[in-house]
């Protein structure tokens, strides 16, 4: 019995050794994270934040829009909701990517978009600056331009706001148009093209160079169509030149002079 007990007593005292020896390492966590806590509250605050990369946007109306504020900690912001923020304050942004730089600097790297087009609402008249992509950059003036870009007519946007993305409430015409404008633009055209009217997506027509109007059918074959507008404005017609060009058979090109 003497032996039981003893052997007892023994075991008791190994588990609260264990007991102790855990609740001292719980403690040793706790201490150690509590004291990284506090270092980081402590030392890593921002000093600077700094935007790299070019925009129409000054640097301190891109930094305002993020929420980000010096002398606060490197780690109180949420990157994500920041990115958001400048988003909706600066729609010509089209990339931003934030990165925190230890121990006191953020940077905040931007790429803009680039505008190509003038979209005008049928149903209201409004017009947008947009990119290649579909992203509506600027309300414009009531008919108003913008000089050196292709103007698209003949659609109706639902609930165009800047920022967003385009959609047509007819959308059976968002994929032709696409299609014809970044065809047009990876051919080195775009910048030719004055006008495309949609109205109707099966008669697509556009004013190229400032002298042809240019009848394209559907956008089926937008690629072969376009290459061989380009051969008959650059190839066979004069610099004097001006009409009409239908490409919309892709078996031929007919030209019919003012």
């Amino acid at each position: 019995m003497a032996g039981s007990s003893a052997y007892r007593k023994k075991r008791y005292r190994r588990r609260n050794r264990r007991i102790i020896a855990f609740l001292l390492y719980v403690l040793f966590v706790v201490l150690t994270v509590a004291a990284l806590a506090a270092a980081i509250t402590i030392f890593f605050k921002i000093h600077e934040v700094r935007i790299e990369g070019e925009s129409r946007y000054p640097a301190q109306k891109i930094i305002a829009a993020s929420g980000i504020e010096t002398g606060k900690n490197m780690f109180s912001f949420n990157k994500f909701a920041a990115i958001e923020r400048i988003f909706a304050e600066c729609p010509y942004l089209d990339e931003i990517a934030i990165r925190r730089r230890l121990p006191d600097l953020v940077t905040i790297k931007i790429k803009e978009c680039s505008a190509v087009a003038v979209i005008r609402d049928r149903e209201t008249g409004g017009s947008y600056v947009m990119d290649i992509n579909g992203k509506l950059l600027e309300k414009l003036g009531y008919g108003e331009t913008a000089e050196g870009m292709c103007l698209i007519t003949g659609v109706s946007l639902d609930n165009a706001q800047e920022g967003a993305y385009s959609v047509f409430l007819e959308q059976e015409k968002q994929k032709p148009l696409f299609l014809l404008l970044n065809t047009a633009e990876k051919s080195d055209i775009l910048k030719n093209i004055g006008e495309i009217d949609i109205t109707e997506n099966y008669d697509i027509t556009l004013r190229y160079d400032g002298r042809f109007l240019v009848k394209l059918g559907t956008a089926e074959d937008i690629e072969k169509k376009l290459r061989y507008m380009q051969v008959l404005v650059e190839e066979k017609l004069g610099s004097g030149v001006r009409g009409t060009i239908d490409v919309s058979d892709t078996q031929t090109a007919r030209f019919l002079a003012d």
